[in-house]
């Protein structure tokens, strides 16, 4: 049997402790506003620049809202 050689590519993406990739808030927003430019579909958009659809949807709808939810702290009585 021959011997099997694994090559490991470092594209230079971050990634968080379960190994999900991050994308910088500036660089969603640049997604946002080409997806509004460009007149495709949000699922079509998100598949041509490989970003899971609803992930970019949460993107899409974040933006809308005027920017990340900020939920008030829990009160105890």
């Amino acid at each position: 049997m021959g011997a099997i050689i694994a090559e490991l590519v470092d594209t230079g993406e971050q990634r968080d402790a379960l190994g999900r990739r991050r994308t910088p808030a500036e660089r969603r927003v640049q997604l946002v506003q080409a997806f509004k430019r460009s007149g495709l579909t949000m699922a079509s958009f998100a598949a041509r620049e490989g970003v899971t659809y609803t992930t970019f949807s949460g993107w899409v709808q974040r933006l809308r809202r005027g920017g990340p939810v900020r939920r008030s702290p829990v009160r105890f009585a």
